[in-house]
């Protein structure tokens, strides 16, 4: 059985819907929230690379918090 065009684009919109939502949701905050990482301050003004990362996994608090018990 083979769709014709016009099936094959309602399929199309009726999948892009989710598709978008999906987006807005949860891909770009993640995005958003990955490059903010690598910023300094509220405003994210300074590039700091992985120094905010270096900083929490040096923290005696995140090893505390990592540890298995």
């Amino acid at each position: 059985m083979t769709l014709s065009r016009r099936e094959a684009l309602n399929g199309f919109a009726f999948l892009l819907i989710p598709l978008i939502g999906f987006m807005i949701f949860y891909i770009i905050p993640f995005l958003m929230s990955v490059y903010m990482s690598f910023r300094s301050g509220m405003g994210g003004a300074h590039f700091v690379g992985l120094s905010n990362y270096t900083a929490v996994l040096g923290s005696p608090a995140f090893r505390l918090a990592a540890a298995t018990p």
